[in-house]
């Protein structure tokens, strides 16, 4: 999600790496009009397609029938969601530019970035019924994942000068 959303990002505003502004690889191109018309179609089209796909791979993995299974779905995506957050704040608080930085940039393209998670049953989904897959919690994964996520804040947060 957040990769497609990049390409909607650098096409409506310009900037980013994939951007006409001045840092970007498009920068020069002529018409900008049309290279940023372009992105934002590629990223439209990229974001529906990968949300459609989540919404198929989701419903494959989750049980029940009805109101049910799109209440399952809807918490699964939204825990998600929230983890990613949670993660996103700890690895921009070892960022050498500070706080500023995670509120202006970090946050809002991640957050943003992944937005679908929240809204994405718009599209549909929750159809049909079946036994679907169930992962219990296991604690001795999550630790692993805290421990993981804790290293890689540490490690490649602060490289980023």
């Amino acid at each position: 999600m957040e990769a497609a959303g990049y390409l909607l990002f650098s096409g409506i505003s310009g900037l980013g790496d994939l951007g006409t502004g001045g840092d970007g690889v498009l920068f020069g191109a002529s018409p900008a009009w049309l290279w940023r018309g372009l992105l934002v179609l590629a990223g439209y089209f990229a974001y529906r397609a990968v949300v459609r796909a989540s919404i198929a791979t989701l419903e494959a993995r989750v049980s029940g029938s009805g109101r049910e299974r799109l209440d399952g779905m809807r918490r699964a995506v939204r825990l998600c969601y929230i983890a990613g957050a949670a993660t996103y704040v700890l690895i921009g608080a070892f960022n050498p530019y500070g706080w500023t930085i995670l509120l202006m940039s970090v946050l809002p393209s991640s957050l943003g970035g992944t937005s679908g998670l929240l809204w994405m049953f718009h599209f549909g989904g929750a159809a049909g019924s079946g036994p679907g897959w169930y992962f219990g919690r296991r604690w001795p994964w999550i630790l692993a994942d805290a421990c993981a996520t804790l290293v890689y804040a540490i490690v490649f947060a602060r490289t980023l000068r």
